[in-house]
């Protein structure tokens, strides 16, 4: 994941897109442990400096899309 955030934040292999590297940075933050959360969250920082209001916004809506949801209502009676 952490590779997904710097592709997209150096524009290597894909467009270049702040909003995805701030995304895969993030998702690596709240999924890994030590070097590797540490590392993507100083890359998230730092991508976020540089990004606008707006673009930060379409991030946490899409990290929001990315959080495993608990369907409680669909367990029957």
């Amino acid at each position: 994941m952490l590779s997904l955030g710097n592709m997209y934040s150096f524009g290597e292999g894909v467009p270049q897109n702040d909003v995805q590297a701030h995304v895969w940075f993030n998702l690596t933050a709240s999924r890994e442990t030590g070097f590797l959360r540490d590392t993507a969250i100083t890359l998230r920082d730092q991508i976020a400096a540089r990004m606008t209001a707006d673009q930060r916004a379409e991030a946490a809506r899409a990290n929001i899309q990315l959080e495993p949801t608990t369907l409680v209502e669909s367990v029957p009676d």
